[in-house]
Formats: structure tokens, C-alpha cells, sequence
């Protein structure tokens, strides 16, 4: 929670004790309050973090997953291990050699009791366990974590937290792109005993969608090491940097705040993040076909499949969307930057 946040909370805890209200009242209504007042500064992009890339240095050689201080998991580990060092070049492992050395994992069965099944913790670089099927998620989040304490910055995949909270306003960004990219690698490669965690299948969708724009390899990549940065200069060729931080706090708005408290925002968010890639997937291919490197034809078949991943129905922390007709809003997006053809309308979506 950041300076500003916290003088708010104060101030809503002093004025309903005034009133003589019971504590668990008192706790309901600053809750809802605190969540108003960072869902409106993310909205409006106000006192952000400011991205920047961390510097990585690699500290162990070797892995010695006997260190892992709980043997229960040692087997887990060492499978996560071998798919690493199969599956991704050395350059994208600096984070994991880093952590995995000093990482420590237990069982925790009462962290279900708020609906966390599993919980990684960059500062401590440590996993809680509620059920096991989470356990890789939560080792990629080992995987890619980087955290300065002189800085107080923290990486985690595509987050970036400053663990200074006088320093922001707003001391995390990226939340929901790197926990929905998390679920895209854990069933890529885990997928057999992994589940799809019902919590944020939406922030899952979107990250799938926008690996497409980026790559997989960069994209997995950017992840390990920790730099969403890189991301934002991977889209700078089909967006502005204003665009991009948009589409970065609207997708952190969708993950971070509970639509019971302003559903009106959720719904703009989410139109929101379903315009960016739109534009963003629009303006590649427009530039493939600018070059040569597709024709006509090819333009209008990469719109269509692009298009069957979206849907006019989207469902978000449990509470269903209905948008406007998105290949009409890929329509307008077309003709807005000149593009060559129009791909056609009311595509279906395929199951």
C-alpha cells in the first residue's frame, strides 16, 4: 500500500469509528474504499511505477536441488529443472540458477482458506503450497524473479513491484499479463499435471493472444528474465508507449480489483485490452503486407484466425461481459490505419 493509500485508510478507519461502527464493518468498508481509490489511479494512469529493466548477474554455477529444504518436492523440482535446461537457452536461465540454489518450499493447507491454492514470494524467494497441482506455476515464478534490495525493485516475470512504497503511488505493474503468461507456460509445458486456475482464465486468454504479436521465443524470453521493458520495446513497433502502458494497467485492473466494487471499469478494461491487440495485431500484418511479405489473401486469412480467439462474451472474476460486435470493432481498426482490405465480418468463433 502506498503513503496516499494508507492517509486514506486512516481517515475512512477514524471517521467510521466516529460513528460507532463494529470493527469487522469498519474493515468491509476500508477495503472497499482502499480498492476504489487504486483502481481509479490505475484507470487514470496516475502515479505509476516507472518500468525499468534488471541488470542480471549470475551468482551459481551449478543447481544443487538437494539444498530444496522440503523433500517432498525435490522430484517436482528436479522435473521443472530438467524441463528448463531442455526447453530454453542458457541466457534466459540466469534468474532460475540464481534462485533455485536458495529457494525454499512448504506446505501451507491454510492459505486455501482465502482461495490461494499457491503463493510465491519474490522477497523471501520462498512457495507456499496449498495443493499441488500449483507448484509449477509457482516455480516459474521462481524462474523468472530478480529482486534488488538496494533499488527495492522486485521482477517477477512480467510484474515489476517496488518494495519502497513511498516511492509510488501505484507499486506493482504488470500482474496480469505475468500471471496469465504464467498459465501459458505452465500448460505448455506442465500441462498433464497442472489445472487451469478459474481465477483469472481471461488474464490466461489474454496473454495467449498477445504471444502471437510478440513471438514465443522472445516473449519466453522477456519472461525469464524478468523484463517486461522488453516487452513494451517489442510493441513499440505496432503501438505507442501510451497505448502499451493502457493496455498494461487495463489488464491489471481486470486481475487486481473485484468487480463488485466498479464493474463499469472492469468492462471498459477489458474493451480496452481487446482494441490494443486488435490495433497491434493489425498494424504487423499490415506491415507484412507492406513489404511483400503476404498478399492480399494472406492478410485476410491471418485476420480471420486472429479473430476466432476473440469472443463477444468474456467472463471475468466469475461476472460475464457483454462487448459490441468485435469484428466490426476490427473493422474500424482496419480502415483507421489504412489497411489494404477489410477482413469479413461476424466471424464465428471455433471451439
Amino acid at each position: 500500500m502506498d503513503l496516499e493509500t494508507f492517509k486514506l485508510a486512516l481517515e475512512v478507519i477514524r471517521t467510521l469509528s466516529l460513528l460507532g461502527l463494529n470493527w469487522l464493518t469498519i474493515y468491509f468498508t476500508t477495503t472497499v474504499a482502499i480498492e476504489r481509490c487504486v483502481a481509479d489511479k490505475l484507470y487514470n494512469q496516475k502515479g505509476l511505477l516507472k518500468l525499468t529493466r534488471p541488470e542480471l548477474k549470475q551468482k551459481y554455477d551449478d543447481i544443487e536441488i538437494n539444498k530444496i529444504s522440503n523433500a517432498e518436492f525435490k522430484k517436482t523440482v528436479l522435473e521443472f529443472t530438467k524441463v528448463l535446461l531442455t526447453h530454453f537457452p542458457d541466457e534466459a536461465l540466469t534468474n532460475f540458477y540464481n534462485n533455485i540454489n536458495e529457494l525454499s518450499i512448504k506446505n501451507n493447507k491454510s492459505i486455501s482458506a482465502i482461495g490461494i491454492r499457491g503463493s510465491y514470494n519474490g522477497i523471501k524467494n520462498s512457495i507456499a503450497i496449498a495443493d499441488k497441482t500449483s507448484i509449477y506455476h509457482e516455480l516459474f515464478h521462481m524462474a523468472s524473479r530478480s529482486y534488488n534490495k538496494e533499488d527495492k525493485l522486485m521482477y517477477v516475470g512480467f510484474c515489476q513491484q517496488g518494495t519502497d512504497t513511498k516511492r509510488t503511488l501505484v507499486g506493482k505493474l504488470g500482474s496480469g499479463l505475468n500471471e496469465g503468461y504464467t498459465e501459458v507456460l505452465t500448460h505448455r509445458y506442465f500441462g498433464d499435471n497442472h489445472e487451469l486456475c478459474s481465477s483469472y482464465p481471461f488474464e490466461t486468454s489474454i496473454a495467449k493472444k498477445l504471444e502471437i504479436i510478440i513471438g514465443e521465443d522472445k516473449m519466453t524470453l522477456l519472461y525469464l528474465k524478468g523484463d517486461m521493458l522488453g516487452i513494451v520495446g517489442e510493441l513499440k513497433h505496432y503501438a505507442s508507449e501510451e497505448e502499451i502502458m493502457k493496455f498494461i494497467t487495463r489488464l491489471d485492473l481486470i486481475y487486481n480489483f473485484n468487480p463488485m466494487y466498479k464493474s463499469i471499469l472492469i468492462r471498459e478494461s477489458i474493451f480496452d485490452t481487446y482494441e490494443f491487440l486488435l490495433k497491434a495485431y493489425a498494424v504487423k500484418i499490415k506491415k507484412f503486407y507492406d513489404k511483400g511479405i503476404i498478399n492480399i489473401d494472406g492478410f485476410n486469412f491471418l485476420s480471420i484466425e486472429y479473430l476466432k480467439l476473440f469472443d463477444n462474451y468474456v467472463v471475468a472474476h466469475s461476472k460475464g461481459y457483454f462487448l459490441s460486435n468485435v469484428a466490426e470493432m476490427y473493422d474500424i481498426i482496419l480502415n483507421d490505419i489504412g489497411a489494404p482490405v477489410y477482413a469479413p465480418k461476424h466471424v464465428k468463433k471455433s471451439i
